[in-house]
């Protein structure tokens, strides 16, 4: 798992940055995955490269997060995620501000040097789901980080920490009153990904499900399971029983799929 194979998309980006005598530091949920063998779709670069030097050497570059001054740049196969980095600011202060310890594992590709502050290598070994310092306040920063555990536990079959866990009962009265395209966003990749039973269930056992799809049938993660990886046909199987439409309209699904 300390061998990492990069890319040719993200080598290139990479010498460039390298080139112009800049850093080129792999992060977040693209570096877990290539860590893991699976090839992912995007992935973040932190550089200490001013926007300026980003947009000249990669003209097709763009602009994606002002605030975060971050550019995006397309490849055939993958999206890299340029973001420049404060001198003052350090890449450990943005580590500790990650959701996982999986997530919060860096890569210096020009000095061929891991950064792990949290361990995230090792519970990735142990295909372990752990917060960054304590849990609750990791998911009271953001309550969508709790359906995105769930999600990762099920599609992954990994396993929650102890304490992210119990604190995923914590995150059920917020997500209920955040704003609703978050929330419908990661339950459709949940429904339709593989172990949705097991999303499911844990949805019903951390109260979350009663929170945002209340008379949502307990024992629905068996019979989704079942079915075609069909999104109205899912959501069918979930909300049997209940205030379907008013549910889904809460959370901003389209008129076709309500």
């Amino acid at each position: 798992m300390n061998d990492l194979a990069l890319p040719p998309a993200l080598q290139s980006i990479s010498l460039r940055l390298a080139a112009g005598g800049r850093t080129a530091i792999l992060v977040g949920p693209g570096l877990r995955d290539l860590l893991y063998g699976v090839e992912p779709d995007r992935i973040e670069v932190s550089t200490d490269a001013p926007l300026r030097e980003l947009l000249g050497w990669f003209p097709e570059g763009v602009l994606i997060g002002v605030r975060r001054a971050t550019v995006m740049i397309p490849r055939q196969t993958v999206c890299v995620d340029v973001t420049s980095l404060p001198a003052n600011r350090a890449i450990e202060r943005e580590l500790a501000q990650r959701d996982f310890t999986i997530n919060a594992i860096a890569y210096d590709v020009v000095q061929q040097k891991w950064l792990d502050p949290h361990g995230g290598r090792r519970d990735l070994a142990c295909a372990l789901i752990r917060a960054v310092h304590r849990a609750r306040d990791r998911l009271a920063e953001d309550p969508i980080r709790a359906l995105r555990a769930i999600r990762l536990a099920a599609t992954r079959g990994w396993q929650l920490d102890a304490e992210l866990e119990a604190a995923l009962a914590n995150a059920a009265p917020a997500l209920a009153a955040i704003a609703r395209e978050p929330v419908r966003r990661e339950l459709v990749k949940l429904l339709l990904a593989p172990g949705a039973a097991r999303a499911l269930e844990r949805l019903e056992r951390s109260g979350i499900a009663q929170r945002i799809a209340p008379g949502s049938a307990p024992d629905a993660g068996a019979l989704v399971e079942r079915l075609p990886r069909d999104l109205g046909l899912r959501l069918a199987g979930w909300l049997r029983g209940a205030r379907a439409r008013a549910i889904l309209q809460r959370l901003r699904f389209s008129r076709e799929v309500v």
